[in-house]
């Protein structure tokens, strides 16, 4: 993001530099549409109320806060129980931020007053909240417009602010909610360059993620540890021949040492690297003895250390350290504190699940040679969002089926991009990438018959029972997917659809296939006579337990077509040949070839 001035979020290092201009341009936005609504008085203020901290149930055990969408999309503002106002004639903000207790600098940190939140947000006033009716009352506003109305996606109701005294005002709630949507939905210059940089972080801890996989890992490592995995070749010490020295295996162990969380552990290499270092003239027998001790030492608590057991010599021995994987890229290396929902880290029959991952299904199946992996993880930073999702085979080499489904959903979503630009509609597009798995089913033999028949009885929805894609911002199932005028269509797979608009430019959306062979559906088809007369049953029988396919990327809308946000292997021969790089040595990340557009 080029340089801006005035204040901005920044979490150091590399990370992204957000300028809170940002959001003095969203309020900037928001109130020239207002002023063009000819129910809006003069003389109106917006009032919007932020997020409360909350704890777990009756305890009083905080949970890390974020802040509530809209008033982040407003003002920027990162502390909780906070109000925000905004004069729609003149523009002029104001935040109102609680008044904190003495106790606050002790247990929490410095209270700061409020001349510190008017100078990091860049707005015009800022008083507490106790304050709010007396300074509301000053400005004499003609009415206070709230926020009140349904999200399209859970069917929750937005909270509509409320303070002690605002029954002495005129208050409307009907006005603010559609405005304020639609607004969120076209991404500002600004704001797609955050989405560029979620994009990018969280596209590199999936390819982290991919070169870490392996048989024997469980589902959970893969969402929670970032795969920076160590690789170091011991060549054969043998006299006469080609060898390291002790010291330089030493200070290898002195450096996995220092890579590990577990001091115990550390103090043990410690002493084991100091026994190496005071014997250079240990053959190999007791080097590899040393090793396999350090080995045993930290299998008992985390199995930080891998030791390849298939190699009796040191020519290939391999040394792995797997630190914790993709939150831990994601925080580490973007600043990204939260992830934008439920990490679904899902192999073999659970990459059918659409929603794996949730507390009865937690990401918790160990991962088998052979499987496939469908892991949709995506990072957050500053409240905006990505997601993205990867599917690969566990050894890093698909077979002939699974390349056979992973192309047919590769096939509809570049079928897709090509076909997105201002005016598309986005249920077009549904039936597009339905239209090209009917037709890729069939050329694998699962199918059989004519495509437009099984279009007329919705046999797509059977392999792709969600929508194709859905609006993502600062949610990461974005608001505005169902304005007024715009209807959600009642017919299998298109009733998934989170939004059925035509496109716009500055619309940032997911595009995301996907076939998958769950039971409960295929059952239901094969007991249907007008979707079984198409289903090769004997065919359909080798896929049963395969699992799913879905290819998830951000693209936001251009003027001409799209900007392709995400940046992961896609192609088969891509992934393989990123995974077997990844794992025997240092891998570019740019952008492949295939993926730009």
């Amino acid at each position: 993001m080029a340089a801006a001035s005035g204040p901005s979020f920044w979490l150091g290092n590399e990370t992204l530099r957000v300028p809170v201009a940002l959001f003095a341009l969203n309020r900037r936005r928001l109130c020239d549409r207002l002023r063009h609504n000819r129910d809006v008085q003069k003389n109106s203020i917006v009032l919007l109320q932020g997020g409360e901290e909350t704890q777990r149930y009756c305890t009083d055990t905080g949970i890390v806060f974020r802040q509530e969408s809209y008033f982040h999309w407003t003002f920027g503002v990162t502390e909780a129980g906070c109000f925000g106002a905004i004069d729609v004639d003149t523009g002029r903000s104001m935040l109102f931020v609680p008044q904190l207790p003495e106790s606050y600098a002790v247990w929490m940190g410095k209270i700061h007053p409020p001349e510190f939140f008017r100078k990091k947000y860049a707005v015009d006033e800022v008083h507490y909240v106790s304050e709010i009716s007396s300074v509301l009352t000053s400005k004499n506003p003609a009415v206070l417009l709230t926020l009140r109305g349904i999200n399209t996606d859970s069917g929750n109701v937005s909270k509509e602010a409320s303070f002690e005294g605002i029954s002495q005002f005129n208050v409307n709630n009907k006005i603010l909610h559609p405005e304020i949507a639609e607004c969120r939905v076209i991404k500002t210059d600004m704001e797609l360059e955050v989405l560029r940089y979620t994009n990018k972080i969280s596209s590199e801890a999936h390819k982290e993620v991919m070169k870490a996989v392996k048989a024997g890992m469980k589902e959970y490592e893969l969402e929670r540890t970032e795969s920076r995995w160590k690789f170091i070749k011991l060549l054969k010490r043998d006299v006469g021949k080609k060898c390291v020295s002790a010291a330089m295996i030493g200070s290898v162990l002195v450096d996995i040492a220092g890579g590990l969380e577990i001091k115990q552990q550390r103090n043990s290499f410690a002493v084991r690297a100091q026994e190496i270092l005071t014997s250079p003239s240990a053959d190999a027998a007791a080097l590899e003895l040393t090793l396999k001790s350090l080995q045993v030492c930290t299998a008992n608590i985390l199995a930080q250390l891998v030791w390849n057991p298939n190699c009796n010599d040191f020519d290939s021995s391999v040394v792995i350290i797997l630190n914790p994987l993709f939150q831990h890229y994601c925080y580490t290396r973007g600043g990204m504190r939260h992830t934008s929902y439920t990490c679904i880290c899902g192999s073999g029959e659970n990459s059918s699940v659409l929603h794996y991952g949730h507390a009865g299904a937690p990401n918790d199946r160990t991962i088998e040679d052979g499987d496939l992996c469908l892991f949709d993880m995506g990072g957050e930073y500053y409240c905006y969002g990505s997601d993205i999702t990867c599917t690969f085979p566990a050894n890093g080499k698909f077979t002939p089926d699974q390349r056979a489904i992973y192309e047919a959903v590769l096939k509809s979503s570049r079928a897709v991009m090509n076909a997105v630009k201002p005016g598309v509609s986005w249920p077009d597009m549904h039936r597009l990438a339905d239209r090209v798995h009917l037709e890729e089913l069939t050329k694998i033999g699962i199918l059989k018959g004519n495509v437009d028949d099984m279009v007329k009885v919705h046999l797509g929805a059977i392999f792709m029972p969600h929508g194709l894609g859905h609006l993502l911002g600062i949610d990461v199932h974005d608001v505005g997917g169902y304005p007024e005028g715009v209807e959600r269509i009642d017919l299998p797979g298109l009733r998934s659809l989170r939004t059925a608009r035509s496109l716009e430019q500055g619309m940032v959306l997911t595009v995301e296939p996907g076939i998958y062979f769950i039971d409960h559906l295929l059952d239901q088809a094969l007991r249907d006579p007008a979707q079984s007369c198409f289903i090769n049953n004997d065919v359909l029988q080798r896929f049963r337990g395969f699992g799913g396919v879905r290819i998830e990327d951000d693209i936001a809308v251009t003027a001409s077509g799209m900007e392709l946000l995400t940046c992961v292997p896609r192609t088969v021969e891509e992934i393989e040949a990123f995974m077997a790089e990844g794992q025997s040595g240092a891998k570019s990340f740019d952008c492949l070839s295939s993926q730009k557009q």
